[in-house]
């Protein structure tokens, strides 16, 4: 039981690890935020764990680690790609919800990620 406890903080730990890896690169070319630390990292969480879920859906339907590997890199890279971030991709509206449009790329986890870490950082 002792060891199982020591297992999921060491995974938290990785996931902070991960989030502060992340935002490194920022502050290594002096960039200075004037919002929150906390709220970046805490989007950077939430984006990790959807990352993460997305990639266990995709390792269900998959037979070997082989195929993740193949398969897996090649759709987070379409992943990122669609998610405006390397290239600004014009707006296809999905459906609306009262008057906010829904595009065909937000129902992406990494879109809304990429939106809120822009409206924090910037």
């Amino acid at each position: 039981m002792k060891n199982s406890l020591k297992n999921s903080s060491t995974k938290s730990d990785d996931i902070l690890t991960v989030s502060g890896l992340t935002l490194l690169p920022a502050f290594a070319v002096s960039y200075h935020t004037r919002n929150s630390l906390k709220a970046a990292l805490v989007i950077c969480i939430l984006c990790i764990l959807s990352i993460i879920a997305i990639s266990l859906i995709v390792a269900a339907f998959l037979r070997s680690i082989f195929d993740l590997m193949s398969i897996g890199c090649f759709l987070f890279f379409i992943l990122m790609f669609i998610s405006s971030r390397m290239f600004p991709l014009p707006g296809l509206q999905f459906f609306s919800i009262t008057d906010y449009p829904v595009n065909v790329n937000d129902i992406f986890p990494t879109t809304p990620a990429i939106t809120a870490i822009d409206k924090v950082m910037n």
